[in-house]
């Protein structure tokens, strides 16, 4: 992850940019307070995995109404929040380019602990209505490995689809550059060809968890 944005109701991020999701893949809206009619606005997070000169994201944390941004640290200009009252900010380290812990992203309405999580912070002060962030990083070595320049048809991968939700998938094709994926349980006619250097592929089970 290089980068984060947040966004209120119909509008996109830019280009490069995907939105989080709840575990089960459905749209994450992060904002639970009310605005002055007492509706809640929809506000959402995106994150950015196109590769920066400014390095990767190797930690983030939430920063509530006027705390300081820690030295080191950049926040997220437009907060999270949709409401007069309150502001909730999301603040990011990185590290040198090609250093750090590669990190996943994903929110849940609170509903229950995600397993695969190694850090949980709340996106507002909301208590138990709350929505919350978990922090997920790859196992050490893990790179190392597996290469998806190593892929062969028949290989199986976690592959990341348009709606940026991570499936289990098959290579049913593969040149020097690229791999042809059929995701498990889908049709033909959704298959794709993605890049052997695209953060789109990981290992089997390392996005999915089986």
């Amino acid at each position: 992850i290089t980068g984060f944005d947040v966004t209120f109701g119909s509008a996109l991020a830019a280009a490069g940019y995907h939105r989080t999701t709840l575990h089960d893949g459905g749209t994450a809206n992060i904002n639970r307070s009310n605005d002055k009619q007492g509706v809640s606005s929809q506000s959402f997070l995106w994150y950015c995995d196109v590769p920066s000169k400014l390095g990767p994201v190797v930690d983030v944390q939430v920063l509530y109404d006027d705390e300081p941004t820690p030295p080191g640290w950049e926040k997220v200009p437009r907060s999270m929040v949709v409401s007069d009252k309150r502001s909730s900010h999301l603040c990011l380290k990185r590290a040198a380019a090609g250093a750090g812990t590669p990190m996943n992203l994903g929110s849940s309405d609170g509903e229950g602990d995600d397993p695969a999580a190694e850090d949980e912070q709340p996106l507002t002060e909301e208590g138990d209505d709350g929505v919350y962030l978990w922090v997920r990083r790859a196992e050490p070595g893990l790179a190392e490995e597996w290469s998806a320049h190593a892929l062969r048809e028949g290989d199986w991968v976690d592959a990341r689809d348009r709606t940026s939700k991570w499936m289990p998938a098959q290579i049913v094709a593969a040149t020097a550059d690229a791999v042809t994926v059929q995701y498990k349980a889908w049709a033909p006619k959704w298959n794709e060809t993605i890049p052997r250097a695209s953060t789109r592929l990981a290992a089997p089970g390392a996005r999915t968890g089986g």
